[in-house]
Formats: structure tokens, sequence, C-alpha cells
């Protein structure tokens, strides 16, 4: 690479197979935000210090059945639709988000700059108008002045509608 004797030999000393080639003119150009997070498998979505959405890959589109456009700029209570971000206070504001775990993690997070790993959570749904319950494990780091989330696991623990008393 011209920094070991002789350094006029032509010769190829280092490769790199087409893939990897195309994978480091992409990551020299600049990613943007929506094709970084579209790396990662599982859903993943970015947030502001307000927690509105600023970014989420397809595999956070899908698993909430959203387009990016359609969500950007929603809390993140309402872009997981969280039953009680429906409710007149909205998202953040409701006596049982007190306890939501995701935004406890976000605001920790974004003000100690310190990553929470795999936190269980749930949330409040609804199915048909009755209240269900989906058990989340979450994920939260730090990047600049956003919070990335990574939902680890999603499942609701019964396919029936929950007849459990729930909070945020």
């Amino acid at each position: 690479m011209g920094e070991q004797a002789p350094q006029d030999d032509g010769r190829t000393s280092h490769g790199m197979c087409p893939a990897c080639i195309e994978h480091f003119v992409r990551q020299w150009k600049g990613l943007d935000l929506d094709e970084y997070l579209n790396n990662f498998e599982k859903p993943v979505f970015v947030v502001d210090s307000d927690r509105r959405l600023i970014a989420c890959n397809r595999p956070a589109e899908k698993s909430m059945g959203w387009d990016m456009e359609a969500v950007r700029g929603l809390r993140t209570g309402e872009f997981m639709e969280c039953g009680h971000a429906r409710l007149p206070e909205g998202c953040g504001q409701t006596i049982h988000c007190r306890d939501c775990q995701l935004r406890i993690s976000i605001k920790e997070t974004m003000e100690t700059g310190e990553a929470r790993i795999n936190v269980p959570a749930y949330q409040a749904s609804f199915s048909k108008g009755l209240p269900q319950t989906r058990l989340l494990t979450i994920s939260t780091m730090k990047v600049g002045q956003a919070v990335a989330v990574t939902i680890e696991n999603m499942e609701y623990p019964d396919e029936s509608v929950s007849d459990k008393p729930f909070a945020g």
C-alpha cells in the first residue's frame, strides 16, 4: 500500500470481493439512516428526545403494519399502537404511562447515555375493541441526540383477548 519498501512495487497486495466492494463504497459515500437501519433483522426504530419517530427499518414497519412515511413524527405509543395512546391525554401523558418500560427506557437512555438491554415490557393493545396484552423485550441505545430502540421479542401470551387489567 506504499508504506513499505519497495514502494514502487506495482503488484496487488490487497483485494476485496465484489460484495465487499459494494458494501464499502456505500459506507464511504454515506448511508442515510433508513438504509442503515435496514441492515438489521430485528425491528429497530429511532426516536428523538420527545419520543417521536425519526426512522424505522422494514422489519419494524412490517411488524407494526405501517409505512414509514405515514408514521414519521408519531410518538412511540402511537407507532406501537398502545391502547393508552388513544386516550384523550395521549401518549406519555396518561396514568398508565408512568410504568411504561418503553417510555422509561427511552427516557433513561436519552438522559444518561447508558444502554438498556433486554428490558421486559408489556403493552396494551386492542383487538376488536377489547384490551389485549403484548409482551415485549426491548433494548435501547443512545445515538447522537436520539435513541435507537430494538424490539428483541414481541408476542401475545395468549392468542385470545386478555381479560386481565393492563398497564402501559
